[in-house]
Order: structure tokens, then sequence, then C-alpha cells
């Protein structure tokens, strides 16, 4: 996944069964049909910031089930030997249902 990519987060999020694009470049959104355990639902999403420089992406979730609705999550590529490391960053309140949500998300 480049760090410009919004497409196909099915390849990277075995969650997401599929999605759709509308628009280029920032500005652009997404639209994921999720399935997380038993429960299937429709996550709306914005790329908010692209940086070249810094070979990250802003992606906020607009329409998202509770507590995920409005957070926003940073991607950042670096460099690490012959290979690129991925990191994800969001800040979210610190509940028993988020906690449930996230470890669900990228488990």
């Amino acid at each position: 996944m480049g760090h410009k990519s919004f497409q196909n987060p099915e390849k990277y999020l075995p969650l997401v069964q599929n999605s759709t694009i509308n628009g280029n470049g920032q500005g652009a959104t997404r639209k994921c049909k999720v399935q997380l355990g038993d429960q299937s639902f429709t996550v709306n999403e914005t790329l908010r910031a692209v940086d070249d420089s810094n070979k990250s992406l802003i992606i906020s979730l607009d329409k998202a089930p509770s507590p995920m609705q409005g957070l926003e999550f940073q991607y950042k590529i670096s460099p690490s030997d012959n290979k690129s490391d991925l990191e994800i960053s969001t800040e979210i309140a610190d509940s028993p249902e988020m906690e449930q949500m996230m470890r669900g998300y990228y488990q």
C-alpha cells in the first residue's frame, strides 16, 4: 500500500468485505462494507490529508457504528531495512466498548 492509497482496504483489512471510492486524493470518500464477528455494517470515510514528505495520510470515519464514528486515523509508512513499516494511530476515549471494537478491527 503506497502512502497515497485509499483503494482496496479489503487487501489489508480482512474485515472489509468490499469498498467503493468517490474522487481522488485529498477529499476523496470511501464506503466500506464491514463484517466484524456477527455484525455487518457500512463505514463512510474521507481522506482528510495526504503528506508526501512524511508518507502519511489521515482518514476520518464520517459514518460508523458507535464508538467509532468521528474518529480520525493517521497512517504513516517508514522505511525499515529492505521493507516498510506501517504505523497506525488515533486518539480514542478509554472505554470497554471502544477497546472491544478496536481489538476486533485490527486483529
